[in-house]
C-alpha cells in the first residue's frame, strides 16, 4: 500500500467545515491503495471544537500532533468583556470594537502574511522532515486555509525529493475577505509571490472549483468539489413536525445577508395566516429575542453550535435549507462543504447567490435546489410557497436524484487514480517544480 502524509493545520478535535474535506477523504483512500499519515496541531487556533468527529478518525491512521502558539486566544485576552471572539475567516473591525482590537487587526492585515497561522511552520516543517526521513512516502499533500500551510511543503521540496499536492478548498489572495479590506501594497505583493510559487512548484495542484482555478495563478491543475460521506446520512430518524423547518446550519461570515430572507419569510407566513413557519439558526449565535421582535410571524430557534452528526440529523430533518453565498466579488466559484452537506441530507436548497455561479450549476444538476438572485423577492417567494404547499399537503418533497458523483467515496475512487499517476512519473528532486 503507498504512503500519503497529509500536513493540515485544521484536524479533529477541531470542528467545523475546514476539517471536513480531509476526514472524509483520508476514511476512505485505504481503500484504494492508499494509507494516510496526518500531520497537524494540538491545540490551536479552531474556530471550533467537536470532540466526536475524532471518532470518525480510522484507527490504522497514524495522526502526529505538534503543539503551536494560539495566536487567537492571545489576542481573546486583549478584547473587552462585551466584544465578540477575534472571527475566523474575516478581518473586518467594526466601528464598536476596541482601539486595542482595531489596531490587532490592522497588525495582522499589514504585518503578517499570508496568515496567522504561519507560526506552526517552523515547528510542521521540522516534524515533516522527521517523518520522512523514517519513512518513505509516495506523496505529500497540504491543505489550505491556511495557506501558510503550503509554504511547509514548498521549504521540505529544497531539501527532500517530495512528490507535493497543494490542495484549495479557498481562494488564497483573492479570498472575499481581503478583497473587501485594502492591505499593505508591499505585503500584498508578497503575498502574491508565494502564492505563484507554490501554485507552479506543486506537481498538481486540486482547487474545489473552476472559477477558484481560474482565478490562482499557473500551475497543474485538477478539480475536486467537497462532498458528502453517505455513513453520515445512516440511521437518522425523520421526525415530522407540526412546523415548517426552514433552517440556516453552520457559521454566518462576512457577506451573508440572513436579515432579507428572513424578512421575507416573514412576510409569506403573514400572507398564509397559519403561523406555522419556523426558522432555525444552527451553529451561528444570534439574538433570538431581536429576531422574535422584528419577525412576529416566525417561530426563531437558536441552536448555536452543536456536533456535526446533530447537525447531519437537523439538515435531514428540515424542510427547507437556505444557502448563502457570500456577496462579494469573484463569489461564482464558492463551494462550501456546507452545500455537499446540504445535497447529501436531500432536503430541498434555497440559496441566495449568483444564479450563474458554480454553486447554482451543482442545484440545478442534482436537481436539488434552486439559487436566486440576492434581491429577487419574487423568486423567493414562488419557490417558498410551492414547497410550503407540498409539505402542507404531506407530500415527500426529498430529492431522489442520483447524487452519488458528489459523495466522498467516489471522490476518493477519483484522486487515488491521480495519485497513482502522479506517484508513477519520474521523481523530481531539484526542487524546482517544472
Amino acid at each position: 500500500m503507498k504512503k500519503l502524509l497529509l500536513i493540515s493545520y485544521y484536524f479533529p478535535p477541531c470542528g467545523g467545515a475546514s476539517v471536513q474535506r480531509w476526514l472524509k477523504l483520508i476514511r476512505y483512500l485505504p481503500d484504494y491503495g492508499w494509507q494516510p499519515t496526518v500531520l497537524t496541531t494540538s491545540e490551536g487556533d479552531y474556530p471550533v471544537l467537536d470532540s466526536s468527529l475524532c471518532k470518525k478518525i480510522p484507527n490504522t491512521i497514524k495522526v502526529i500532533r505538534t503543539k503551536t502558539p494560539a495566536v487567537g486566544k492571545i489576542l481573546n485576552l486583549f478584547k473587552n468583556k462585551k466584544e465578540r471572539p477575534y472571527p475566523y475567516g474575516s478581518l473586518q473591525a467594526r466601528e464598536d470594537d476596541s482601539l486595542t482590537k482595531k489596531a490587532l487587526y490592522w497588525i495582522r492585515l499589514n504585518l503578517i502574511v499570508p496568515d496567522s497561522r504561519v507560526i506552526w511552520n517552523k515547528t510542521a516543517y521540522h516534524f515533516a522532515l522527521q517523518e520522512l526521513r523514517k519513512k518513505k512516502y509516495d506523496l505529500v499533500v497540504t491543505t489550505g486555509p491556511p495557506h501558510s500551510t503550503h509554504l511547509v511543503a514548498l521549504e521540505l521540496r529544497k531539501h527532500f525529493p517530495i512528490k507535493w499536492i497543494a490542495d484549495f478548498r479557498d481562494p488564497w489572495t483573492k479570498i472575499y475577505y481581503l478583497q473587501e479590506l485594502r492591505q499593505n501594497k508591499m505585503l500584498l505583493r508578497l503575498n502574491q509571490k508565494l502564492e505563484k510559487s507554490v501554485l507552479r512548484k506543486a506537481q498538481l495542484n486540486i482547487i474545489i472549483s473552476e472559477r477558484i482555478a481560474d482565478s490562482l495563478p499557473p500551475g497543474k491543475k485538477h478539480i475536486l468539489p467537497n462532498g458528502f460521506d453517505p455513513e453520515d446520512y445512516f440511521n437518522i430518524n425523520t421526525v415530522p413536525s407540526s412546523f415548517f423547518r426552514v433552517k440556516f446550519v453552520g457559521k454566518q461570515t462576512e457577506g451573508q445577508d440572513i436579515k432579507t430572507p428572513l424578512k421575507w419569510l416573514n412576510e409569506l407566513s403573514k400572507e398564509q395566516s397559519s403561523l406555522d413557519i419556523e426558522f432555525s439558526f444552527i451553529g451561528t449565535h444570534s439574538a433570538v429575542s431581536d429576531y422574535k421582535r422584528d419577525y412576529p410571524n416566525l417561530h426563531v430557534r437558536n441552536i448555536g453550535f452543536i456536533t456535526h452528526l446533530r447537525a447531519i440529523s437537523e439538515m435531514v430533518n428540515a424542510d427547507l435549507l437556505l444557502l448563502l453565498i457570500n456577496n462579494c466579488p469573484d463569489n461564482k466559484g464558492i463551494l462550501t462543504t456546507k452545500l455537499f452537506e446540504y445535497l447529501g441530507s436531500r432536503t430541498y436548497i434555497i440559496g441566495l447567490g449568483p444564479v450563474a455561479g458554480d454553486a447554482a450549476e451543482i442545484l440545478n444538476e442534482c436537481h436539488a435546489g434552486k439559487m436566486i438572485d440576492y434581491g429577487d423577492r419574487q423568486g423567493f417567494f414562488a419557490i417558498v410557497r410551492n414547497i410550503y404547499r407540498e409539505w402542507h399537503k404531506g407530500k415527500s418533497i426529498k430529492n431522489k436524484k442520483d447524487i452519488s458523483k458528489y459523495s466522498t467515496p467516489s471522490q476518493a475512487k477519483d484522486l487515488s487514480l491521480l495519485f497513482e499517476q502522479l506517484a508513477s512519473e519520474n521523481a523530481d528532486h531539484d526542487g524546482s517544480g517544472g
